[in-house]
């Protein structure tokens, strides 16, 4: 069986990204080594990887060419814009122009707004006034993992899934969504999560007691009513967390990597 094969180059800055490519890199493995099976295979191609015996004007020419063929483009931004790195998106956004790919992914990483550099401001400004292009903010890796698998996924048309914070693309689990912004920091999510375990403390407690006089029905009742309610608390976490997936799902799918949105939902989503 021919293998399918999506092809996905990551832009940031040497230096000061490193880690945060390697461990993608890393990530993309993982899912590699369970998509191969069915002829499935990610090609994420990282600077350093490409042929370190040319010169790096040369180098530079083959990443660029890279980009012309692939996919996706994820632009990542800490607090430097290298030069080759918007040279990278600006070769992406000329290809997109004439093409429509690669789909450009842009983030920058969270910062105290007194702390951002003059170079991540202007670039911020450019892609949003000059070019209409929706960029995000991101404060933790799992949100670039996340982003690349729903890319990986609608391309190779299989099903990304959230079931108990676990992330999953068909039965296979591939990440947790406790480190991304819209549910750690989501207060109404919180709020439940912490009515959540104290239910089950309670219970707990209750089922220690109930164990030492079975005959108790006071007891027993109090165990049973504590258990409906940890199910009805359960299902309104459940909820609050699979309309908050779809939210971020359908931003992904109909703004990033396009470009255009609403200015209330880039202040939502970001």
């Amino acid at each position: 069986m021919q293998v399918k094969r999506i092809k996905i180059f990551l832009a940031s800055s040497i230096e000061e990204l490193k880690e945060t490519r390697n461990e993608l890199a890393r990530f993309v493995l993982g899912i590699n080594n369970w998509m191969i099976d069915q002829s499935i295979y990610i090609q994420m191609e990282l600077c350093e990887e490409m042929d370190n015996a040319v010169p790096y004007i040369r180098k530079q020419n083959e990443y660029n060419a890279f980009i012309k063929s692939a996919n996706f483009i994820f632009c990542i931004f800490y607090n430097k814009v290298g030069s080759y790195t918007k040279e990278e998106f600006y070769t992406a956004l000329e290809q997109f122009k004439q093409t429509g790919f690669p789909k450009i992914f842009t983030y920058f990483y969270q910062m105290p707004e007194n702390s951002l550099s003059g170079e991540v401001r202007n670039m911020m400004d450019e892609l949003d006034k000059k070019h209409n292009h929706f960029y995000s903010i991101y404060n933790n890796i799992d949100m670039l993992k996340l982003a690349i698998l729903q890319q990986v996924t609608m391309f190779f048309d299989k099903l990304l899934i959230l079931e108990n914070s676990q992330v999953y693309i068909d039965y296979y689990q591939c990440m947790t969504i406790t480190n991304i912004a819209a549910f750690s920091k989501n207060k109404d999510l919180l709020n439940k999560k912490a009515e959540l375990n104290s239910l089950k403390e309670r219970y707990q407690n209750l089922i220690q007691l109930f164990e030492k006089d079975k005959a108790n029905k006071k007891l027993a009742e109090q165990v049973s009513r504590l258990a409906q309610k940890i199910d009805l608390v359960t299902r309104e976490v459940s909820t609050i967390e699979q309309n908050t997936w779809k939210y971020l799902m359908d931003m992904q799918s109909k703004y990033c990597g396009r470009g255009y949105i609403l200015e209330r939902n880039v202040t939502k989503y970001r």
